[in-house]
């Protein structure tokens, strides 16, 4: 079990410093424009909503859910959101 995430991660960072390379000025420009813009849409509707699940703050800016998180986790890092949490119940105690 061990070996096989070893080797996970090892594929992971791989692909990583392989995309890394390939990744230009620009398209970090791009990606950072893209940031803010998904940064905006999402205080836009918390600010509409009020408090949102991150399911349903994905679902509002078309990206996935770990997205979402990351996002507001981002958001939270530069005091631009208060975050909640609560346990769901699906995890071991």
């Amino acid at each position: 079990m061990c070996m096989g995430m070893c080797s996970e991660m090892l594929a992971a960072i791989h692909k990583t410093t392989s995309m890394a390379a390939f990744a230009t000025p620009e398209l970090h420009t791009l990606f950072s424009e893209w940031m803010e813009s998904l940064e905006h849409e999402a205080l836009a509707a918390l600010d509409q909503q009020g408090e949102v699940d991150a399911a349903a703050l994905a679902t509002k800016l078309k990206i996935s859910e770990a997205s979402a998180i990351h996002l507001v986790a981002h958001l939270a890092s530069k005091s631009k959101v208060s975050l909640s949490v609560r346990a769901t119940g699906k995890g071991e105690p």
